[in-house]
């Protein structure tokens, strides 16, 4: 069964979510809008290299052959005791054609509500519409959120810094970009993602136990500046049925494609991950993936990238995570 596992957050909860820059300088002024699933991949190896450190290399193996499927981090918001959760917008969207292209293009993310009942992008906002947009970021059912929905998924925030340096040091200032969650006393904004496993009882227990201490260690970057608290975590069944399926998937986390696959790529956007710098002259290596929302006409395999360095590991989680596009969201 897969499982929505809500990352439940207080209102203001800061994050940082790395992203690649060419200068070392600007590294921290760049936040991601969402969790991406070689983040949340990470923070997962990490959590289990704590509990038990000869293990990592028995669940990458797990990932790479699909026994855990993992998504990207997106929205969930709670709202009379139901939680409603956000999905990506995909790519194949971008060249819909509608009346209202500004409106549109801002949108990022779609209910789970209108993803399934498949209701064509011009619809969204026509007068008769089914759908509200409580936000510029997103579309909801209006039987999801309700017809006067107004409220703010997240908002960047940038904090001026000091590094700890000589007190000679001038050059001690630098600013840092944190997502800051939003939402109000109606609804509240959470992250989730989703998972799958097929695992033994004894690496399941592990599973288990990893995911509740990454929850206390916090996601992202930059915790000891106090960005990635998680309040608490509650498992979901996620249960989905789309009218009308096309042959088209949807990933709903980061992929790293092989030149082999690329044929099977039909519409996406790609964003550089990786290349952490240690210093001016020497980075980890950098790697281009496809973003989440790529539509494909064939369900890729998972992968577990090695880019190890020395004793430094450094593995990047391609997902294999797909919804099926409907019907009506091909233009």
């Amino acid at each position: 069964m897969r499982k929505a596992i809500i990352l439940k957050c207080r209102q203001g909860s800061r994050f940082h979510f790395g992203e690649f820059a060419r200068d070392q300088s600007i590294a921290l002024f760049h936040t991601a809008d969402y969790i991406h699933s070689d983040v949340m991949f990470a923070a997962f190896i990490s959590a289990l290299a704590q509990l038990r450190s000869e293990k990592t290399d028995t669940f990458r193996t797990h990932f790479q052959e699909g026994n855990i499927r993992f998504s990207s981090g997106f929205y969930a918001i709670e709202h009379k005791e139901q939680m409603i959760l956000l999905l990506p917008k995909p790519a194949i969207l971008n060249i819909y054609p509608t009346d209202n292209p500004k409106k549109f293009k801002k949108i990022q993310f779609i209910s789970k509500g209108v993803w399934e009942k498949g209701i064509a992008p011009d619809k969204w906002f026509s007068n008769d519409s089914p759908c509200i947009s409580p936000n510029e970021k997103s579309i909801f059912l209006k039987e999801e959120v309700g017809n006067n929905a107004i409220f703010v998924l997240s908002q960047k925030q940038d904090i001026q810094k000091v590094k700890v340096r000589d007190a000679e040091d001038k050059d001690s200032l630098y600013t840092q970009t944190d997502l800051v969650m939003q939402g109000n006393e109606d609804y509240a904004v959470h992250w989730y993602f989703l998972a799958e496993t097929k695992l033994i009882d004894e690496d399941k227990k592990l599973f288990s136990q990893a995911i509740e201490l990454l929850v206390a260690n916090g996601i992202g970057g930059e915790r000891s500046t106090g960005c990635g608290n998680i309040k608490s975590i509650e498992y979901r069944d996620f249960e989905f049925q789309t009218n009308q399926p096309s042959n088209y998937q949807v990933a709903l986390s980061l992929v790293f494609p092989q030149e082999k696959d690329m044929d099977f790529c039909k519409y996406y956007q790609t964003k550089f991950r990786g290349g952490m710098c240690f210093s001016s002259e020497k980075r980890l290596p950098v790697a281009t993936a496809l973003l989440e929302g790529a539509v494909m006409n064939e369900k890729l395999k998972p992968d577990v990238l090695d880019f190890s360095q020395n004793e430094k590991k450094y593995w990047k989680y391609s997902g294999d995570i797909f919804l099926p596009l409907p019907q009506l969201f091909n233009p």
